[in-house]
């Protein structure tokens, strides 16, 4: 499906506002929700609320065709059809590169080349949502053979790939875990006022306080 669950959103908008990015590169648009929120929260946040005075960059990739409709076009400067692996290496810079329940559908070897390609083309954030556990390994009820999950991912895959901080949500029972991970392309902005992701305890867990308080002291 072009959906997903809401894991994530708030944490996401608040590295959109606080960061004070313009660009997006949006890895699997979807339903389009993470490029509408940014386009909200960069564009018409600011009072720019018609399409004549965006300025914001909003790109996205899709490699499924049929899921992009007329609203998505709306929002989004340009959407790319195809594998991400072969878009990505083409274009510019941006200030944050998105990719939300993207990862899991490659291999576990080609999601960590495409983590790799991703940094290489992010200024400031690199986000990256990522389904945990076992739970995530199962038949896909939709014509997109794409939504099929190939990988398994833990908390500590993602740990050796350098990124420096994490919260984890509850899914829908204990093998199932969500997991919200943020790389900074300038760490030495923010590592200062930050605990490395190896500190970091699950933020999911009870007693402790929300990843946005935290993310909110550590913009420039």
């Amino acid at each position: 499906m072009p959906t997903s669950v809401w894991r994530g959103i708030e944490h996401f908008v608040d590295v959109v506002v606080g960061s004070n990015a313009q660009s997006l590169l949006d890895i699997g648009v979807g339903k389009g929700k993470w490029g509408f929120l940014f386009r909200e929260y960069t564009d018409v946040w600011r009072g720019r609320w018609q399409r004549e005075q965006w300025r914001a960059v909003v790109d996205g990739i899709e490699i499924f065709t049929s899921y992009i409709q007329e609203h998505q076009r709306a929002v989004y400067s340009d959407i790319f059809f195809g594998d991400a692996r072969s878009i990505v290496p083409h274009l510019f810079a941006y200030d944050i590169v998105m990719a939300g329940d993207v990862i899991e559908h490659f291999s576990k070897e080609q999601g960590i080349a495409l983590i790799e390609q991703r940094k290489e083309k992010t200024r400031k954030y690199l986000i990256t949502i990522i389904p945990l556990g076992d739970g995530w390994m199962r038949a896909v009820r939709t014509e997109n053979e794409y939504e099929l999950h190939r990988a398994k991912w833990e908390l500590d895959d993602v740990r050796r790939l350098g990124f420096q901080f994490y919260t984890i949500y509850p899914a829908h029972d204990e093998l199932r875990r969500i997991g919200f991970f943020v790389y900074y392309a300038r760490p030495q902005h923010c590592l200062g006022k930050l605990q490395p992701l190896a500190a970091v305890p699950d933020l999911a867990a009870p007693g402790h306080e929300p990843v946005a308080a935290a993310l909110a002291e550590a913009y420039i």
